[in-house]
């Protein structure tokens, strides 16, 4: 990484941060945060083994990445009137299913997120 930086922050608050997120504070080579998530929601409060599901009844699971190949020409010219990046104060809601809040620099980033969302309604015999 080069043209270091010192990051001066007053205050940050978050409010959560959950599955798979980061919160940095300083610099990073990488960054490769992952989830697999499955959420399902269903009429009432019962939930057993008649309705187990697995990472493996879904083929978007399976899949691999379809990361962008190669570099990207960027022309870029920023003039730093300081070394120093001074930021009052930063209020998150939160962070979710692999993000990151990075105070700092990061040079890679692979971040990779699955979520399989389903409902299930109960049918009418069910309901007996």
């Amino acid at each position: 990484m080069s043209n270091k930086r010192l990051s001066d922050v007053k205050t940050i608050r978050i409010h959560s941060i959950a599955y798979s997120s980061i919160f940095n504070i300083g610099d990073s080579n990488n960054a490769n945060p992952r989830s697999k998530i499955i959420a399902l929601q269903q009429e009432g409060a019962i939930f057993n083994d008649a309705y187990d599901v697995q990472f493996e009844d879904y083929p978007i699971f399976q899949l691999q990445p379809n990361w962008p190949n190669g570099r990207r020409n960027v022309k870029m010219r920023s003039r730093h009137h300081s070394n120093t990046i001074r930021v009052g104060n930063v209020y998150i809601n939160g962070a979710s299913q692999s993000g990151i809040i990075q105070v700092g620099s990061l040079k890679h980033i692979h971040s990779d997120s699955r979520v399989k969302h389903f409902r299930r309604i109960r049918s009418e015999k069910e309901e007996i």
